[in-house]
């Protein structure tokens, strides 16, 4: 089976404090929804960054939740979360951007179409 994101959606903060951006939403294979990467602003760039959750570990404050073993993978998802972040690939469709406002609240969603890689 091949891996496709088939949705990707950016919630960009209005007023960044720090590093963090916002978040992006991905759909994989119009099955699997994976929500909270977190797109930085690092001392190389923008990259993207898999969602995490605190532990009470000092050393390791966060453990990833979610992770992209396959290194073509990764790239494959950096690559599309950055270019709807950047705007090259919006489609955004007016009643997918209602339903994202209704759950998260407010926000401006960018949704692209599949991307498929495996």
């Amino acid at each position: 089976m091949s891996l496709s994101i088939t949705d990707v959606r950016i919630f960009k903060l209005n007023n960044p404090k720090s590093k963090l951006l916002g978040f992006a939403t991905i759909t994989f294979n119009d099955v699997l929804v994976v929500e909270d990467w977190k797109i930085f602003n690092g001392s190389k760039g923008l990259f993207v960054a898999s969602p995490s959750k605190k532990t009470d570990d000092t050393e390791n404050p966060y453990r990833d939740t979610v992770k992209i073993i396959e290194t073509e993978a990764n790239q494959a998802m950096q690559k599309a979360v950055l270019s709807y972040w950047n705007g090259d690939s919006v489609s955004a469709q007016p009643s997918v951007k209602k339903q994202y406002e209704e759950q998260m609240g407010g926000g401006d969603p960018v949704v692209g179409d599949a991307i498929a890689w495996g």
